[in-house]
């Protein structure tokens, strides 16, 4: 209680109000369990890993996953202790796809269903400015949210040429995929987010679809996004939680920020490199 106009000065409104059922008991709101994994197999330079962890730290305290190499380096191992991030050791020598398809199946292997959502982010093109779900919809009923570019994907010729490939060259399948496609936004797929089921449902079609090594992980996250997978959300450029910059969309700051449409903090910036450029 405020007794005297000092006293107001003092006052703090509580980040989140109380909530109270029908019969005036005090409500508990459920706490949600997130995840955020990344595929950091190819890169041996200890400085990437802490630029990313220690960009995430600042915004995030859950679990975090970090898919390294069997001959990842004792100071790689230091720093993934230091900012408390898990890993998985893989040996990419015995991988049959492309790593950046193969990733896809480490990503529903880490999310199990202990995570009500968990996040897949490229690590050396990424930096955090907020907590990354903070605009995940929880209770939106999606396994799976991806975050469009600023062009169509029949725009991007290296993805749209490798279309046919993902379809195993049969030319019914291609024109359906090429009818399903055009004029929709192309899908980044360095990061997204999904529940377990989710991811088991991308990682599955994927690794069916990509046997062909010419098919793009790009192309072929964009014919399950827009073709295939239902329970699938697809959020515009500048929107949601990830901002993902290149291929024509548009950036914008406030200060030292990346911003959302909204003009609001991007909390997971995609296309450091892009941005840092610009």
């Amino acid at each position: 209680h405020i007794h005297t106009s000092s006293e107001l000065g003092n006052f703090r409104f509580p980040s989140e109000p109380n909530k109270f059922d029908w019969g005036a008991n005090p409500v508990t709101p459920t706490r949600r369990k997130t995840l955020i994994v990344s595929a950091a197999l190819g890169d041996q330079e200890p400085d990437t890993f802490s630029s990313f962890l220690s960009s995430l730290r600042k915004h995030y305290s859950g679990d975090v996953m970090m898919a390294i190499a069997t001959n990842a380096s004792p100071e790689i191992r230091s720093v993934l202790a230091k900012y408390n991030a898990k890993h998985s050791e893989v040996d990419i020598s015995n991988v049959q796809h492309s790593m950046d398809i193969h990733r896809f199946k480490l990503y529903s292997k880490y999310c199990t269903s202990e995570y009500d959502y968990c996040m897949a982010i490229d690590f050396r093109d990424s930096f955090f400015q907020d907590h990354p779900f903070k605009y995940v919809n929880m209770d939106g009923g999606h396994d799976l949210i991806f975050q469009s570019l600023g062009r169509s994907v029949e725009a991007i010729s290296d993805h749209w040429k490798s279309l046919p490939h993902c379809a195993q060259n049969n030319g019914t399948l291609v024109e359906t995929y090429q009818l399903c496609l055009t004029g929709k936004p192309l899908i980044n797929a360095g990061g997204m987010v999904a529940t377990s089921k989710g991811f088991q449902d991308l990682a599955s079609f994927l690794l069916g679809m990509a046997t062909d090594r010419d098919c793009s992980d790009q192309m072929a996250v964009n014919i399950a996004a827009h073709c295939e997978l239902s329970s699938a959300e697809i959020l515009d450029q500048g929107a949601g939680p990830i901002n993902t910059l290149g291929y024509g969309s548009s950036s914008f700051r406030i200060g030292e920020k990346v911003t959302n449409l909204d003009c609001l903090p991007s909390p997971v910036v995609l296309g450091k490199s892009l941005q840092l450029e610009s």
